[in-house]
């Protein structure tokens, strides 16, 4: 959304965008004033979005099994990030599982519901995120 005319446009609908997390913007306090309603909570408005992700080549220290999983999946970041926030999505957008604060690895978490895909959501104590696929079988 970032193109310099973010004031001229007079509406916005982000939400039920499970994996949607950093949208770019011209002015971060005037989209929180005017469009925080129109996002998901996961969600969050930067100037820079480039900057706020771990970087693609980090994600092989993170160890995710076994994956296809039958529910019990064991996750692993071999103390390369201080995650701060660990949650699993289906692909209909519902959180399945969220742990929060008090995150240690390894983690072994039940996927509770149907076979199909998941997406699991890593924060880092100082914002960074990352989505890695999970398949139910």
């Amino acid at each position: 959304l970032s193109n310099g005319n973010n004031t001229n446009i007079n509406y916005l609908d982000a939400g039920n965008n499970p994996l949607l997390l950093c949208i770019e913007v011209d002015d971060v306090a005037w989209s929180d004033a005017n469009w925080s309603d129109s996002v998901d909570s996961q969600s969050y408005f930067s100037t820079d979005c480039s900057s706020t992700g771990i970087n693609e080549n980090d994600l092989s220290n993170i160890a995710l099994y076994p994956n296809p999983t039958n529910g019990i999946l064991t996750i692993d970041a071999r103390d390369q990030f201080e995650v701060s926030k660990v949650s699993v999505v289906n692909n209909l957008g519902q959180v399945v599982f969220t742990e929060q604060n008090d995150v240690h690895f390894p983690m072994k978490i039940n996927i509770e519901g149907q076979s199909g895909l998941y997406f699991l959501l890593l924060e880092t104590t100082n914002g960074a995120q990352a989505v890695l696929k999970v398949t139910k079988e």
